[in-house]
Protein backbone atom coordinates (compact mmCIF):
# COMPACT_ATOMS: atom_id res chain seq x y z
CA UNK A 1 0.00 0.00 0.00
CA UNK A 2 1.06 3.53 -0.98
CA UNK A 3 2.04 5.86 2.22
CA UNK A 4 -0.32 8.79 2.44
CA UNK A 5 1.64 12.16 3.22
CA UNK A 6 -1.32 13.52 5.47
CA UNK A 7 -1.36 16.93 7.32
CA UNK A 8 0.59 15.89 11.38
CA UNK A 9 -3.34 16.57 12.69
CA UNK A 10 -5.09 14.15 10.56
CA UNK A 11 -2.20 11.39 10.40
CA UNK A 12 -2.38 11.52 14.50
CA UNK A 13 -5.99 10.98 14.27
CA UNK A 14 -5.62 7.86 12.21
CA UNK A 15 -2.98 6.71 14.48
CA UNK A 16 -5.18 7.69 17.39
CA UNK A 17 -7.66 5.79 15.79
CA UNK A 18 -5.35 2.34 15.66
CA UNK A 19 -5.73 3.07 19.84
CA UNK A 20 -8.87 3.79 21.43
CA UNK A 21 -11.11 5.85 22.28
CA UNK A 22 -9.18 8.14 24.48
CA UNK A 23 -6.51 8.53 22.21
CA UNK A 24 -9.25 9.47 19.95
CA UNK A 25 -10.88 12.41 21.93
CA UNK A 26 -7.06 13.85 22.32
CA UNK A 27 -7.14 14.77 18.80
CA UNK A 28 -9.53 16.84 19.58
CA UNK A 29 -9.85 20.70 21.31
CA UNK A 30 -11.98 20.57 25.06
CA UNK A 31 -14.58 22.07 22.76
CA UNK A 32 -14.36 19.90 19.82
CA UNK A 33 -17.01 17.85 18.21
CA UNK A 34 -18.34 15.15 16.17
CA UNK A 35 -20.91 14.28 14.28
CA UNK A 36 -21.85 10.95 13.20
CA UNK A 37 -24.89 9.02 12.15
CA UNK A 38 -27.18 11.94 13.08
CA UNK A 39 -26.08 12.49 16.14
CA UNK A 40 -23.33 15.25 17.55
CA UNK A 41 -20.82 13.96 20.54
CA UNK A 42 -19.49 17.28 22.36
CA UNK A 43 -16.31 17.19 24.61
CA UNK A 44 -13.04 14.50 25.28
CA UNK A 45 -15.82 12.25 26.82
CA UNK A 46 -18.26 12.42 25.07
CA UNK A 47 -16.05 11.82 21.74
CA UNK A 48 -14.45 9.12 23.44
CA UNK A 49 -17.23 7.21 24.67
CA UNK A 50 -18.69 7.38 20.67
CA UNK A 51 -14.98 6.11 19.66
CA UNK A 52 -15.36 3.41 21.94
CA UNK A 53 -18.88 2.58 20.88
CA UNK A 54 -18.09 2.89 17.06
CA UNK A 55 -15.15 0.60 17.64
CA UNK A 56 -17.48 -2.05 19.17
CA UNK A 57 -19.70 -1.65 16.30
CA UNK A 58 -17.43 -1.91 13.50
CA UNK A 59 -14.21 -3.30 12.57
CA UNK A 60 -12.04 -1.95 9.73
CA UNK A 61 -9.81 -3.69 6.98
CA UNK A 62 -7.12 -2.32 4.68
Amino acid sequence: MKALNLPDPIAAYFDADQRDGHAVARCFTRDGRVTDEGETHAGPAAIAAWKTAASTRFSYTG
